[in-house]
């Protein structure tokens, strides 16, 4: 049996999260731009590239590229 929670989350999810940092449209084009280079060992953009382009830490772009947030969006 699946654990329930018999409460919602005290959050958001996605730019509903009071503590978003980065639109919807921002994640997309980040995962977009980095799979689309190969990843910044293959000449392709960087992470922190992408982390100076877009206003975050590099720490951020890591958590969206592997899906450690924003997972509602693919």
């Amino acid at each position: 049996m699946a654990f329930r929670r018999p409460y919602p989350p005290p959050f958001g999810v996605g730019e509903r999260n009071a503590r978003g940092i980065l639109p919807e449209q921002d994640v997309r084009e980040i995962r977009e731009v980095y799979q689309a280079g190969g990843g910044g060992n293959n000449g392709g953009v960087s992470m922190r590239e992408l982390a100076e382009t877009h206003g975050v830490t590099k720490a951020n772009i890591w958590r969206v590229l592997h899906l450690r947030t924003w997972t509602n969006i693919s």
